[in-house]
């Protein structure tokens, strides 16, 4: 018996999206792709006959970057800088990108970490203002009268918000 070999199986047909299935899909208005694109965030693959854009499922991807990393609060221009470092090295004879713009991956590592050290940092200045409300409402619920019951009351309120707080200090 000889092994029937099978031809290998046709790459799906590539699926571009106009710019409207795009937004959709990402939950964006079309608005703000032609920002990205103007902003050379994005680019579309190609034009329709009638002008209207096309992205093909690279786009897709890099829009779901873009609103991943604006999430984790980067900035247009870091973003810029994260994708610019994606980019493949020019071959030669082709042109090459203006001197000087292209990031490293040192740079890249270094804007996420500054990132990550601002969150740590306004972390730490929560944590604290939030034992700063501790001790304050201790303080008062120590100065209410006790005999209308109201201290008792404040106590229960007090107890109740660090029941909510350390519910989520564990998430």
């Amino acid at each position: 018996m000889t092994a029937r070999k099978t031809a290998p199986s046709p790459s799906p047909p590539r699926r571009d999206l106009t710019i409207g299935a795009l937004a959709k899909r990402a939950r964006v208005a079309p608005s703000v792709l032609r920002y990205y694109e103007k902003e050379g965030l994005l680019r579309p693959g190609l034009r329709t006959a009638a002008g209207y854009r096309l992205y093909g499922p690279e786009a897709e991807r890099t829009l779901l970057f873009i609103n991943r990393a604006k999430r984790l609060g980067f900035s247009l221009d870091d973003i810029r800088q994260f994708l610019a470092a994606e980019q493949p090295a020019p071959t030669p004879g082709r042109k090459k990108p203006v001197p000087g713009k292209a990031p490293r991956n040192s740079d890249v590592t270094r804007i996420a970490e500054d990132r990550f050290l601002e969150i740590e940092r306004r972390l730490t200045e929560l944590l604290v203002l939030r034992h700063e409300l501790e001790v304050f409402l201790r303080e008062m619920s120590g100065q209410l009268p006790a005999e209308d019951g109201a201290r008792e009351l404040y106590r229960r309120l007090v107890d109740q918000v660090h029941f909510v707080l350390g519910r989520y200090a564990d998430n």
